[in-house]
């Protein structure tokens, strides 16, 4: 018996409020969880002026709120700061906030108002963090691109000793889902022509040997389902002013293989088009992009990814482009939040996939 009264909240003229009622019915449905459904919609007034509304009661409730990750980021960071403060105020005893994907948490790319990683970009998903953590009691999110996206939550924030009375900031704890996971169940029980036989071999890539997490997570997991697979990385090259000129397959032997390339993201494309380019020229069969969030700036679909064989990725974005391959991400958020309500390890969550 579940005492908590649990509550998912979402906008519901958003795509996050069906991605609110799947994971009711899935909670229901496969835990006996009684969950609602509350909208808080965050009304953009043409001054720039936003206003919370709030339909339902959560006093005392255990709330889940699911971000709409296809708003700008400006306009997603008022969004979600404005939600946890407001279910504060009309007293949730517990907010977890549910952001597929945290903007400002690229490397490299400045489209879809996405900052370098330099001080500015470090210094918005800080200032983002620190605006929300008094309110959040938890954040679950997928494939973040970089690490200082999850310390500017979970590092503790000390008082400002130039603003003695105000408290310092406790930590936030951040449940990771990875995207691999997902891949890998959907291919082996969907894609099985994209698998080894007698014929072919896969190889699990990534574009930078920087980020060899991804492939060895990759490997890992066709391994755990009794396939072989074998392992390459890509070297970038870019010029005096750090642009990328090219991607090339540095290590590993991708020739009469199907390559899966592993990435948290795809924004621009222009890495994943230059090591595909490589790797068909050194005589892979197939290169296959499987990506976190699918963000495509640019007209990357059109004008940079028209080389590689096929894209999948999650459906952490809205998806409108009819070459790529979106796969649902809801289940495994569901079994992150049925951990957290019944007491368990949210790492528990990744077991899902075994026992499929």
């Amino acid at each position: 018996m579940i005492e908590k009264k649990v509550i998912l909240v979402a906008d519901d003229s958003k795509a996050s409020w069906k991605m609110a009622e799947k994971i009711q019915i899935y909670l229901g449905t496969v835990y006996h969880i009684p969950v609602g459904l509350v909208n808080l919609s965050a009304w953009n007034f043409s001054g720039g002026e936003f206003r919370p509304e709030l339909r339902g009661d959560v006093k005392g409730s255990y709330c889940f709120h699911i971000s709409d990750s296809d708003a700008h980021p400006a306009t997603w960071w008022v969004a979600n700061a404005l939600a946890y403060s407001t279910l504060r105020t009309y007293g949730a005893s517990c907010i977890e906030g549910v952001s597929p994907i945290l903007h400002w948490a690229r490397q490299d790319k400045s489209e879809y108002g996405i900052e370098p990683k330099d001080f500015r970009s470090i210094a918005s998903i800080q200032k983002y963090a620190r605006e929300v953590r008094p309110s959040l009691d938890g954040l679950i999110t997928l494939d973040p691109h970089s690490q200082e996206a999850i310390d500017a939550f979970q590092q503790p924030l000390p008082n400002n000793p130039l603003r003695p009375w105000q408290p310092g900031i406790r930590p936030v704890p951040v449940r990771v889902l990875n995207s691999y996971l997902i891949f890998a169940h959907y291919l082996v029980n969907n894609r099985p022509d994209l698998l080894p036989n007698k014929n072919q071999r896969i190889v699990a890539a990534s574009t930078d040997k920087g980020r060899s997490r991804i492939p060895f997570s990759l490997r890992d997991r066709f391994k755990f389902y009794g396939y072989e697979c074998d392992m390459a990385f890509g070297d970038k090259e870019r010029d005096v002013q750090g642009k990328l000129k090219d991607c090339r397959v540095a290590e590993g032997d991708v020739k009469d293989a199907i390559v899966f390339v592993g990435e948290d993201m795809i924004a621009g494309g222009g890495t994943a088009q230059y090591f595909t380019r490589d790797a068909k020229q050194k005589g892979a069969r197939k290169v296959i992009m499987l990506a976190g969030h699918g963000l495509f700036c640019d007209n990357a679909i059109d004008n940079k990814l028209t080389e590689i064989d096929e894209i999948f990725v999650t459906d952490s974005l809205m998806q409108t482009h009819k070459e790529v391959s979106t796969i649902p991400m809801g289940d495994f958020l569901s079994e992150t939040i049925a951990a957290i309500i019944l007491g368990r390890d949210p790492q528990e969550a990744h077991r899902f996939f075994d026992q499929r």
